[in-house]
């Protein structure tokens, strides 16, 4: 992990490889960057490539998507879901420029499967309670005005703390347009703490990080088109697989709200409860609307199946190639504001199957147990290194943040120092988070030939 500097200025075009040239300067990068005549990648497969090898990309192996990866192949991990969203938005990436004959220039399938492979690199250890936790601490314990925020964490990720094989290369090094496109809130963040505007709670770099923020979208303030195309494939993909992960555990009780309309207008209810305003509940809440979707479901039970067995994961497989393949197929291209829309219908019924996983599974008593442990492992670990930090006790500090951690408090810049508090945090598997924690807890001795990377 190196410290963030000014790259500096973009290498003349004379100085570019011949492709870059072509592409302009999409393809810049922040550093400077060198020809290898037997390397015969595009800048935009590189990108991809360094995104895939990154240790902070097999680390999501071991990160929740909404329950702890620790359950098992049952349900998807943040790993998984990043493939499976990388496959989907470089499928609609391809069709778009096929379609509508989008020059490359504009629309490039590698740089929206780089934005989607890492779009979920920040993700901290436990999901978005653990992400709650982690804000409140950097805000109201560490001084830390612009708190903890996962899409922030991810381009923080990219652009300083993964390592790159050359030596002085900050973060991953990617292209402008592969930066562009991961940056899903293309603004800073609003640090007035009584504002009610978006940007308080979601916003696309920290203070310190602005720099490659300015240098990925100058003054742009909207999603980049590779970078819409990553965020619905996300959507998509999350609202389907989340949906069969969940009814194969038997926690969403899909076949009694398609056949039990009382019970479904309980569902429903509650939606309007929590959520009064909901153009979705409102569009989804009538018999002529709500077909649609319940004709998907329906291929879920067009045959008798027994939970777990071959014949469930055939019925499964059938509805979730049908519901992705129909709602990509809705996607239409203006050329004119460069910009993608999904479908109105597709809209509301990829939020009515995220209402579900919502209703039924993240606000069930289960897991809300689950994550009051968890949020409290987050909170222990944070106040642990940042005591340690700015402390001056660097031995507690895992292996890998050791230099950065003894050039920061050389510096005494407490603010530095209780960032880097909270990326270690935000930086560790599950595992390793609650291994940690059982040490520094008393609660197991370990080993002294463990190493805490």
């Amino acid at each position: 992990m190196q410290k963030l500097t000014d790259a500096g200025s973009s290498p003349s075009l004379k100085q570019q490889e011949p492709e870059k040239r072509s592409l302009g300067d999409r393809a810049d990068r922040r550093s400077p960057t060198h020809s290898d005549r037997h390397d015969s990648r595009s800048p935009f497969q590189k990108d991809r490539d360094r995104v895939l090898y990154c240790d902070y990309f097999s680390r999501l192996s071991g990160v929740t998507q909404v329950v702890s990866s620790a359950e098992g192949s049952v349900f998807h991990n943040r790993l998984t879901h990043s493939l499976k969203v990388a496959q989907v938005a470089r499928r609609l990436a391809e069709r778009l420029v096929a379609k509508y004959d989008i020059s490359t220039d504009l629309l490039n399938p590698d740089v929206v499967e780089t934005a989607a492979l890492a779009h979920d690199l920040g993700h901290p250890p436990f999901g978005h309670a653990a992400e709650m936790e982690l804000c409140k601490l950097a805000e109201k314990e560490f001084g830390l005005p612009d708190g903890f925020e996962g899409n922030a964490q991810t381009f923080r990720i990219l652009t300083r703390l993964a390592t790159s094989r050359s030596a002085g290369v900050v973060g991953l090094d990617l292209t402008r347009a592969s930066l562009a496109a991961v940056t899903k809130y293309p603004w800073r963040r609003d640090l007035n703490e009584d504002s009610k505007d978006k940007a308080r709670r979601k916003f696309g770099a920290y203070e310190d990080d602005l720099h490659a923020l300015d240098f990925a979208i100058g003054d742009r303030k909207e999603q980049s088109l590779e970078a819409q195309i990553m965020d619905v494939a996300d959507a998509i993909t999350y609202s389907v697989h989340d949906l069969e992960d969940f009814y194969r555990a038997g926690l969403i009780p899909l076949e009694r709200l398609m056949k039990n309309r009382s019970y479904l207008r309980a569902f429903f209810k509650r939606w309007e409860r929590d959520k009064p305003n909901s153009e979705s509940r409102k569009y989804m809440n009538t018999d002529s609307n709500f077909q649609a979707v319940e004709n998907l479901l329906d291929l879920v039970f067009k045959e008798i199946a027994e939970p777990g067995t071959q014949k469930e994961a055939e019925l499964l497989e059938g509805f979730r190639s049908q519901a992705i393949t129909q709602f990509l197929a809705g996607i239409e291209y203006d050329a004119a504001s460069a910009s993608i829309s999904l479908a109105e219908e597709h809209d509301h019924q990829t939020n009515f199957l995220q209402r579900l996983v919502w209703d039924y599974v993240i606000l069930s008593p289960r897991l809300s147990t689950q994550q009051t442990g968890q949020v409290r492992v987050v909170r222990h670990l944070a106040r642990h290194f940042h005591e340690a930090l700015t402390g001056g006790e660097l031995a507690k500090v895992p292996t890998r943040f050791r230099a950065t951690a003894d050039e920061l408090y050389q510096g005494k810049n407490q603010q530095t120092l209780s960032r880097l508090a909270i990326d270690i945090v935000a930086s560790l598997s599950e595992a390793e988070a609650l291994a940690i924690h059982r040490k520094i807890m008393g609660q197991a001795s370990g080993s002294v030939l463990d190493l805490v990377r």
